[in-house]
């Protein structure tokens, strides 16, 4: 069924993906499949993206909280959509999460490992054992053990507050932590780990790469206009930021 999207909301206790800081370039990529093929907006015909899963919910401001599909819901609202089809499913609350997790866990997006110790964390708080959430994660038991054996640090109220919510600031309960990668696990709290943490951002180096040879393509086929005067201001800086990163490394 179509479901209005200003009735479905996203709560990131229930989801298992870094509390919403959805990867923009997959937002970007089904907006733009939704401009160029309107079909695919329609559930049932050929090709069209699988409908969203959300729940019934009470108090929130939403009506329905949706358990899978947080990217193929904000691209739908970027490409101008009102609408987006949905199953809705009947579940108590306390299973929210756990539906969310097997959703999430089998689509063609895999889970990172920061999602999953994120989800066993969360899990373990509300008393589960840890075959169970390796059953969940569909992990071998070594590599839930390393997974569990990550570095992860709780942060300061500061860093909390200076660090933008994703990988390096996930919200557990009413506490903040940070999954920092060496040489930076033992830096909790500090200004050093605040600055680690801000550097470990959620664009992978794929992403980047992908974004860069897009942007290669666009100058080989002369479709930019370089004598935009923003768009060359943009580019003297990207350019500048470069040499100075470089001269770094």
């Amino acid at each position: 069924m179509l479901l209005d999207l200003d009735k479905i909301g996203y709560d990131p206790e229930y989801y298992p993906r870094v509390n919403g800081k959805e990867d923009w370039l997959t937002v970007h990529r089904y907006k733009e499949a939704l401009l160029s093929h309107p079909d695919k907006a329609k559930p049932g015909s050929p090709g069209a993206f699988p409908e969203v899963v959300v729940v019934k919910a009470v108090g929130y401001d939403w009506p329905y909280i949706l358990l899978d599909g947080l990217h193929r819901a904000r691209s739908f609202s970027a490409a101008g959509y009102d609408q987006i089809g949905a199953i809705i499913e009947r579940l108590p609350q306390s299973k929210w999460l756990e539906r969310s997790v097997e959703l999430n866990i089998d689509s063609k997006r895999a889970l990172d490992s920061g999602d999953k110790r994120w989800v066993a964390s969360r899990l373990t708080a509300d008393g589960w054992k840890p075959e169970k959430i390796a059953a969940l994660l569909c992990m071998e038991t070594g590599s839930f053990e390393k997974l569990m054996a990550t570095s992860v640090q709780k942060l300061t109220k500061a860093s909390s507050e200076s660090i933008p919510m994703g990988r390096s600031n996930r919200r557990i309960g009413k506490e903040h932590v940070g999954f920092l990668k060496p040489p930076f696990s033992g830096l909790s709290g500090t200004a050093n780990a605040q600055k680690a943490l801000r550097a470990q951002s959620a664009v992978s180096s794929r992403d980047t790469l992908q974004i860069v040879e897009s942007f290669i393509a666009l100058l080989e086929s002369r479709a930019v206009d370089l004598t935009d005067e923003h768009l060359h201001e943009r580019l003297t800086v990207a350019g500048a930021l470069l040499d100075e990163r470089l001269a770094v490394t």
